[in-house]
């Protein structure tokens, strides 16, 4: 999904960045996780696609039901917020 931010919007970031917070969410035995991505300084995209540490099968069974018209965007309450952090 690209967002649209007017060119007159106050800068978020200066440059380019991906938030370094997460959302995780389940739907229909699927994991998936959300980023907000930025790009000059602006917001410009929401990620979505299959959780890390999946397996080939999981990854491809995911992206189908992504890709499907089963999909839909999760209410709030249904995400999970990960801080990412230095720890690996």
């Amino acid at each position: 999904m690209w967002l649209s931010v007017p060119e007159t919007a106050e800068r978020a970031v200066p440059r380019q960045q991906t938030w370094p917070v997460r959302g995780v969410f389940a739907q229909q035995g699927h994991r998936f996780q959300v980023e907000l991505q930025i790009e000059d300084g602006l917001l410009s995209m929401l990620s979505i696609f299959p959780a890390d540490g999946m397996g080939d099968e999981e990854e491809d069974a995911a992206l189908e039901h992504l890709t499907g018209p089963g999909f839909s965007l999760p209410e709030l309450s249904e995400v999970e917020i990960v801080r990412e952090t230095a720890a690996p």
